[in-house]
Formats: structure tokens, sequence, C-alpha cells
């Protein structure tokens, strides 16, 4: 029974904190427009709110690798749930945009530290199905990046976006309650420390030419990324005229085909040549913003940005397994640095997507072209060679 119950804890637990702890994060799309008409904040100024929280999760995810080889890794597991819900609650109290700002980076850095040693974790305790063990850790988020922003565009509509933020951490403090009572089966750290000698091991294998440029690769593409989820739910409401609660739904349906999209990518980056999948999923990706725009009514609306999901989003764990392969090195630090370089890079895509909304919001979505673009120009002349035998590799699907 006991091992029945540590199973369930792996296979459905882990998943429910990732997706508890992404909840905030998930529903701030659709939460955003509501908190800029309710402080009449500039297309700029939303652009750098998703800037500096994705900043804030990038600079978090090497340290939290580092503590995830360490002994304090259990304990610091269990506080991130509730570090993410305490912020978003005092976020929501904030009367100003600065400090509703700092309040969010802080829950960012929160649920970014969850990452790293959560997947860690889990490829840990099924060593020889590590990419089951993290497809099943992604379907959590998958299913909250779905399902919050529908059920924060319903609740916008009869309550303001402060009341919605403060139901928002609910999964958080009840995930929290939950890993508490069942930290008995998170195993200590294999290693026990990390020193900076060995970050530093590791550090030398990112300078490689061929990993910076893989790490350049997943940068571009996370650009785009940011732009299109930071800009999009803004273009729908003001550009098209749906409604809060509308976009809540389009913005769930973009993001349920990025998560169909992860998986069969996933697939057929293992079965087939990565390269050449890659190259077909990204051309596929810098169209889409285009049809988006062209769009004359609303099924193929849904089209574009059915097609947008699953290109740019879908892609994103197989980029982060590539660049694993690429890479090599130790498993909790390198995934902590290989996110944290995606994510500080693609965080520019969200502020200068915000400046282009400045002008014209369609040029927000060109520019989510335009990051695609260059990320498949450089697909197109790296090597996708592995730096580790193919049984050391990392894969993510």
């Amino acid at each position: 029974m006991s091992n029945t119950r540590e199973k369930a804890f792996y296979l459905i637990g882990f998943p429910a904190g990732h997706g508890a702890i992404d909840a905030g994060t998930s529903a701030l799309w659709i939460i955003a427009p509501a908190i800029a008409l309710s402080m009449d904040l500039s297309k700029t100024q939303v652009g750098l709110i998703f800037s500096v929280i994705a900043i804030a999760a990038g600079v978090t995810h090497i340290p939290a690798g580092m503590v995830g080889e360490t002994r304090f890794k259990k304990i610091f597991l269990l506080s991130t749930l509730w570090w993410v819900a305490g912020a978003y609650l005092v976020a929501s109290l904030m009367p100003g945009y600065w400090l509703l700002l700092f309040f969010l980076a802080v829950a960012s850095s929160g649920a970014a530290a969850w990452h790293p040693i959560a997947l860690g974790t889990m490829a840990d305790h099924m060593p020889n199905r590590r990419a089951y063990a993290l497809g099943v850790h992604f379907v959590g988020g998958s299913f909250m990046e779905v399902l919050a922003p529908i059920v924060a565009g319903l609740l916008l509509v009869y309550m303001d976006w402060r009341s919605v933020m403060q139901i928002i951490v609910i999964p958080a403090l009840i995930m929290g309650v939950v890993f508490l009572r069942l930290r008995r089966w998170i195993p200590p750290s294999p290693i026990g420390h990390m020193s900076l000698k060995d970050f530093k091991a590791q550090a030398r294998l990112v300078r490689r030419s061929t990993s910076l440029a893989s790490l350049g690769i997943l940068g571009l593409h996370n650009m785009g990324l940011m732009a299109l989820w930071s800009m999009t739910p803004l273009y729908l409401v003001e550009e098209r005229g749906i409604s809060p609660g509308g976009s809540g739904v389009l913005f769930a349906v973009m993001v349920l085909s990025g998560s169909l999209g992860a998986v069969l990518i996933g697939r057929w980056i293992d079965r087939y040549n990565r390269k050449t999948v890659t190259l077909s999923v990204l051309v596929a990706g810098a169209l889409s913003p285009l049809l988006i725009l062209w769009a004359p009514n609303l099924p193929v609306l849904v089209a574009g940005l059915m097609v947008a999901g699953f290109a740019i989003m879908g892609l994103v764990p197989a980029l982060i397994a590539i660049s694993l392969s690429i890479v090599g090195g130790r498993q909790m630090v390198m995934i902590g640095l290989i996110m944290a370089a995606g994510e500080i890079i693609g965080a520019l895509g969200a502020v200068l997507a915000g400046l282009a909304g400045e002008t014209d919001l369609r040029l927000s979505l060109v520019l989510v072209t335009a990051f695609t673009v260059c990320a498949t120009l450089l697909v197109a002349v790296h090597p996708f060679t592995s730096a580790v035998q193919e049984s050391e590799a990392i894969e993510v699907v």
C-alpha cells in the first residue's frame, strides 16, 4: 500500500504541485489587461510586468538547481508553494504599479524555484524512464495553463482583478498542505553538496560555441513566446473587441494546443531527424502570427491561435531537451542553467512587444514572427550534435 501511495504521489502529486505553483503566472496573462485598465498602464508597462517576472524566474533557476544538489533540497521544495501563495496575496493588496511589480517578481521567483528540484526529483525517482517522468510533470503545468486563464477570465466578469488574484492562489495553498503531509516520500539529494567549484565545472560546459548557440535558439524562441503571450490578450480585447472572458477562453485554446504540440513534437523529434522537425515547426510558428492578423472571422482566428500555440509553445520542451543533450552535465544544475538562459533572454521579447504595441498592437504579433524567423535561421546553421552519448542525454518530451 505504501508503494502504491508513493507512486501516486509522484504521478499525481508532483504534476498537481506543478499546476498549483504555476496557477498565478498562467492566470496573469488574462489578469494583466484588467490591471492595465485599473491602473491606467501603458503597453510598455504591461510588457515590463512579463519581462520582470521572466527575469526573476530566470535568475532563480540557477541557485534553485544548486540547492537541489544539497541537503536543503526537501525543505526548499516544500517552501516554494507557500512562497508563491504569500507573494501573490501581498501583490493583490498593493496600491501602486511598482510595488505590485516587485511582489509579482517575488511570486515568479518562487514558482521558478520549484522546477529544477521537482524535475530532478522525478527523474531520480524513475531513472530508467526519465522522459516519462518529465512528461508527467509537464502535464500538470499544461492543465493549469489551460484552466487558469479560463477561470480568471470568467471571474473578471464578476469581480475585480485583486479578488481574482487572491482566489487563484488557493491551489498552491492546498498543495502546500499536501506536500507537507507527504514530505517523507521526497528523498534527500543523492549527492548532498554543491560547491562553487562544481558549479564552475558545469558553467564551462555552457561556454562552448555549440552550447551557446543552442541557448541562443532557445532564447530567441522564448522571446517570440513571451511576446505572443504578453500581447495576445490585449490584442484580442482591444483590436478584436473580444470580452475578457472570451479572450481567456481563446488564450486557453492556444495553450491547450501548445500542450498537445509539446507531446507530439517531442515524439517526432525522438523518431525522426530532430533538426528537420525543429525547422518545420519553427516555420509554422513564424507564419502563425500573420494568420492571426489576417484572420477575417472567428474560426480563422481560432485556427491561427491554435497553430501559434502548437508550434511556438509546443516546441519549448523539445528545445530544452536538445539543449540538454548538446550541453551535458549534472541534471538539476544544468536544467536550472538552461531554463535561466531561456527565460532571461526571452524576457526581452515582452518588453520589445510592449514597445511595438505602443504604436500598434498588430506590430507586436509581427515581432513574434521576426523572433521566430531569427531562431529558424540559427537552427539552420547549427550542427545539432550532442556533446554526450545518447544514453546520458536527458530527453524531455
